[in-house]
């Protein structure tokens, strides 16, 4: 399940953010405890915004706060991304897939968006092939985050071929 973050979810993001491994395609850099507050605090301003959000990934079974994805401005916009992490122990189990196709019919469906990108490091290959799973298309390489990335675009009128995936 997907749900707006709250404060409450600071200790279960910072087993994300806190995680070398987990931000290595993201930032690069561990956050500390403070770092993962003002993260979520950033999350809790944009959806506040503009009405979305990277949203806390919850196991529905449990209750626990697993990661988070959902949507967000591109680098400030005006392009809108969507995009996922996760804490390690839940790798490899499709909660991205499962979370990407979610935050998209919401950004088709709820927000009318014509158009959503995705963009990661270059290396990134799990999220290349979520991407792919998603039904997004390839536009090519471009410097986003500080970083050589790639980009990949899905359209509305595509977005039924999100579904079927």
């Amino acid at each position: 399940m997907l749900r707006p973050v709250t404060l409450d979810d600071v200790d279960a993001m910072h087993g994300v953010f806190g995680d070398a491994q987990v931000v290595r395609y993201l930032s690069g850099v561990p956050s500390d405890l403070e770092g993962t507050r003002r993260r979520v605090e950033y999350q809790l301003a944009h959806q506040a915004e503009h009405g979305f959000s990277v949203w806390a990934a919850v196991l529905l079974a449990t209750g626990e706060t697993i990661g988070g994805a959902g949507l967000h401005l591109l680098e400030g916009g005006p392009e809108v991304e969507v995009g996922w992490r996760f804490a390690r122990a839940h790798w490899g189990r499709g909660y991205a897939t499962e979370a990407g196709r979610a935050a998209l019919g919401f950004g088709f469906e709820a927000l009318g968006l014509d158009r959503i990108v995705a963009v990661t490091h270059t290396e990134n290959r799990a999220s290349i092939r979520v991407m792919e799973k998603l039904g997004m298309r390839y536009e090519g390489s471009v410097f986003a985050y500080g970083k050589e990335s790639v980009k990949y675009s899905v359209a509305a009128r595509d977005s039924s071929t999100v579904q079927e995936r």
